[in-house]
C-alpha cells in the first residue's frame, strides 16, 4: 500500500477525486448516502465483506454511456485504464455484456432526496471492487473479472508505456495538481495493488493477460490487515 504519503494512501476524500491528507475525513467516516453524516469506519468495511450494497447500487449514476442493460446473463467484471476499456469494450460495455463501473453521482447532479444518487469516491470504487470479486454484480452470473489492461503490465514508472501516475493523466473532476485531486489514471494502478492485497491467489492476478479471467478468493486477513493501514490515514 505504500508509505504514508504514497498518493494511494490519499485517495479516499470524501468528494470525487480528492485527495486527503493527514487529520482530513476519508471516506469511510462518511454516510455513503449523506455525506455530511458521520458514521464508524468499521460499519463501512464490514458492508464491504458482506457486499450489502452491491444489488441496490445503481453502478452506472450519471453515466451517458453505459447503463448496465445486458443481453447475456453472463456479464463479468471489466476493469483497466480509461482508454483500453474503451478498446475493450469497442465504445459499448453494454453490448459486450461487460460489468463496468461508470458511476459520477454527484459529480454530475447533486444527490438530493428528490434526485437520488450517492457521491463518487474511492470508498465506492473500493466497493465496486469488492462487489466483483464477490460474483455481487448485475448479471455477473460468476465471480469472473476481466482486464482489459493487464495487472502484471501496471507499472509507476511507465517503463511500459502506461498512463502517468500521479500526474493528473486522463478524466479529473477536481484541481489536480499534486496535492488537491487525482485523475482516472491513477485509479487502476490502486485498485491493481487493493486486489493484490485482498485476494489470497494473488499471484494468479499478475499471470493473467488481458481479457483473460481471474477470480479473487478473497482474504479476509488480508483485507483487514489493509483496513487497518488504511485508517491509519495519510501521513502527510
Amino acid at each position: 500500500m505504500g508509505q504514508g504519503s504514497h498518493l494511494f494512501r490519499k485517495m479516499w476524500g470524501v468528494e470525487s477525486r480528492r485527495q486527503n491528507h493527514k487529520g482530513d475525513v476519508a471516506c469511510w467516516d462518511r454516510d455513503r448516502f449523506d455525506g455530511s453524516k458521520v458514521q464508524d469506519a468499521e460499519t463501512y468495511f464490514s458492508d464491504l465483506l458482506r457486499g450489502t450494497h452491491c444489488s441496490s447500487t445503481n453502478w452506472y449514476e450519471g453515466s451517458n454511456e453505459n447503463h448496465g442493460f445486458f443481453q447475456a446473463g453472463d456479464a463479468p467484471a471489466l476493469l483497466g485504464y480509461d482508454q483500453d476499456i474503451e478498446r475493450f469494450c469497442e465504445w459499448s460495455c453494454d453490448q459486450h455484456n461487460l460489468n463496468i463501473l461508470n458511476m459520477f453521482g454527484a459529480a454530475r447532479k447533486r444527490a438530493s432526496a428528490t434526485q437520488g444518487g450517492i457521491q463518487y469516491n474511492q470508498c465506492r470504487n473500493f466497493e465496486w471492487q469488492m462487489c466483483a470479486a464477490n460474483g455481487y454484480l448485475n448479471q455477473q452470473a460468476s465471480r469472473k473479472i476481466i482486464f482489459a489492461h493487464a495487472p502484471k503490465r501496471v507499472r509507476l514508472d511507465q517503463l511500459d508505456g502506461s498512463p502517468a501516475f500521479g500526474q493528473c493523466s486522463g478524466y479529473s473532476d477536481k484541481a489536480c495538481d499534486g496535492w488537491a485531486g487525482f485523475a482516472n489514471d491513477d485509479i487502476y494502478p490502486l485498485e491493481v495493488c487493493l486486489f493484490s492485497l485482498v485476494c489470497q491467489n494473488d499471484h494468479e492476478l499478475f499471470e493473467v493477460d488481458a481479457g483473460e479471467p481471474f477470480v479473487c478468493e478473497i482474504d479476509v486477513a488480508g483485507f483487514r490487515d489493509l483496513q487497518s493501514t488504511l485508517t491509519r490515514g495519510s501521513s502527510t
